[in-house]
């Protein structure tokens, strides 16, 4: 096995969902060379469904009004503040996809960066900001952000400061941006 084919199989074997020390020990039968037991062999055969159930999720690409493509990766479960958005989506009808990304829109080591939402029809990204991991001048949210500007893509951040108001935040920015 050469370098690349390790890391794809390194990449499905952290998604099985198994112990911490199994993981490690079949990543480290796979780096190391050692002779694969059978165990590892079936960790192997599962973690190659699921990069490939990733690969055809990412082949559904849908293409915007102005030629930038996107796909939904709507599998991820949400957190309170992105269900409470979601409740308010449904509560006033209001179309939205989930955990967009956008074609190049890529990080540094080549993932896709997710959008919390994304309303086709106002051609708005909705972010919504957690405590427990951003920062003010967080990378990844700049280069995000860049990427919308770049590409006409208006986009709107939330953060814990609107929890107790989001429904009203949000349908205050939505009437803003009436089609």
């Amino acid at each position: 096995m050469d370098n690349k084919e390790i890391r794809i199989k390194i990449k499905g074997i952290r998604k099985l969902n198994i112990p911490k020390e199994d993981k490690y020990k079949l990543i480290r039968e796979l780096v190391c060379g050692l002779k694969l037991t059978k165990s590892t062999k079936d960790y192997i055969k599962k973690s190659n469904l699921l990069i490939k159930n990733d690969k055809e999720k990412q082949e559904k690409k849908y293409t915007l009004h102005n030629n930038v493509k996107y796909f939904v990766t709507e599998d991820i479960c949400p957190s309170v503040a992105e269900q409470l958005i979601i409740d308010i989506f449904k509560k006033h009808n209001i179309e939205y996809l989930r955990e967009v990304s956008f074609e190049g829109c890529i990080s540094e080591k080549g993932y896709y960066y997710r959008y919390d939402f994304y309303l086709p029809s106002k051609n708005l990204v909705i972010e919504y900001d957690g405590k427990a991991y951003h920062k003010e001048g967080n990378t990844k949210d700049i280069e995000k952000n860049k990427f919308c500007e770049n590409h006409q893509i208006r986009i709107v951040r939330f953060n814990n400061k609107h929890y107790y108001s989001l429904e009203k935040h949000l349908l205050k920015l939505l009437k803003k941006y009436e089609s």
